[in-house]
């Protein structure tokens, strides 16, 4: 999935880039799913 790159990664609780397609999806699906989890405040 990197295409013979190699990955780099951040943690969440950096921040993130409300820009980033990536970053859009990643809240989403955690906005989505955690908080019927309790994991998400």
């Amino acid at each position: 999935m990197t295409d013979g790159r190699t990955p780099s990664w951040q943690d969440w609780e950096d921040g993130y880039d409300p820009a980033d397609r990536l970053d859009q999806a990643v809240l989403a699906s955690r906005k989505a799913a955690f908080p019927l989890r309790g994991l998400l405040t």
